[in-house]
């Protein structure tokens, strides 16, 4: 069977040797850039971990363990699956202006607990080009023991003495990784997280409810478009469906149809001669279910689901 082209290129980029590949470790809050100042033992295991690791990650691809897929937003992506994204600079613009900035910024200021807790930790190692490769995961609070209740306690002499030092707790966890203009994403969630792309859908979400009403009216528009203004996901739900190619052909017929095979909690109401499905605040999601195309007929079982994430099949 011929390999998947986006398990080749995986498998193209990480053909590294990590092993004598430099490697340096950067943390990154808002637009602040660190560098992290690590003795030599700590450094040194590190990097041995992640070796190990990303070796491991390209025998499972090689081997078909782990499987390589078009990052597919709202999907939800098996354990046995990576989701690679090309990184197009008019669609994905903040993805690489983050990672020039860290270049740019990249051992000039050392972190200290003092300049607060940071959100993203990159371990960065490079190719024989010198090319740089990103391991990037975010940062999560059970990594620092600094302040709060917790009592820090070191085992020495027979007895646990006080640690009153902060700690930054290290482990292998990853959530991306970037090589040229390739991301490859292990944890989408995580990923969306540390890149803004709420906050990116933020913008869109205005333009791409008023395309969904004039296409399927909605009664209670205004109420319905505030919401979803509201709420993170929402916003991110309807910039991926409204990209859709189903919806250059919908009509409210197709949407009645769905309704009615589903047994679906929507009303249609006419006004003013003009079909239109209403919003119930009582219920704020069957709508973007419903405009999403979340319910799917098994061509094996004959049985009807609601899909919680999917990705379109081609055969």
């Amino acid at each position: 069977m011929p390999q998947n082209p986006l398990s080749a290129q995986c498998i193209a980029d990480l053909d590294i040797d990590f092993q004598t590949s430099s490697f340096d470790v950067c943390v990154s809050k808002s637009s602040e850039y660190y560098s992290l100042a690590l003795t030599s033992d700590v450094h040194d295991l590190l990097k041995a971990r992640f070796v190990k690791k990303l070796n491991q990650i390209s025998t499972d691809i090689s081997s078909g363990n782990l499987e390589l897929r078009d990052y597919y937003p709202g999907s939800r992506p098996g354990a046995h699956e990576i989701e690679a994204l090309s990184v197009i600079p008019i669609k994905h613009d903040i993805i690489i202006k983050y990672f020039e900035n860290l270049e740019l910024y990249r051992g000039m200021t050392y972190y200290s607990p003092e300049e607060g807790r940071p959100e993203i930790m990159i371990s960065r190692f490079e190719d024989r080009a010198h090319n740089p490769v990103y391991i990037v995961r975010k940062i999560v609070p059970k990594m620092f023991l600094d302040h709060g209740f917790t009592v820090k306690a070191v085992f020495k002499n027979q007895y646990y003495n006080l640690l009153e030092e902060p700690i930054l707790i290290f482990d292998e966890a990853i959530h991306c990784i970037v090589k040229n203009s390739n991301v490859y994403i292990f944890n989408q969630d995580l990923f969306q997280s540390m890149f803004d792309y709420y906050n990116d859908a933020q913008g869109y979400t205005s333009f791409a409810l008023d395309k969904i009403n004039s296409v399927v009216p909605i009664h209670g528009f205004d109420e319905f478009k505030l919401v979803c203004q509201g709420h993170s996901l929402k916003m991110l739900k309807i910039r991926n469906l409204i990209n859709k190619p189903y919806w250059a052909k919908i009509t409210m017929d197709d949407i009645k149809r769905t309704i009615d095979v589903f047994g679906l909690p929507i009303r249609i109401i006419n006004v003013s001669g003009t079909d239109m499905v209403q919003y119930d605040s009582s219920d704020k999601w069957s709508l973007l279910r419903l405009f999403d195309d979340d319910y799917l007929d098994s061509v094996m079982t004959a049985e009807k689901y609601e899909a919680t994430g999917k990705r379109k099949h081609t055969t």
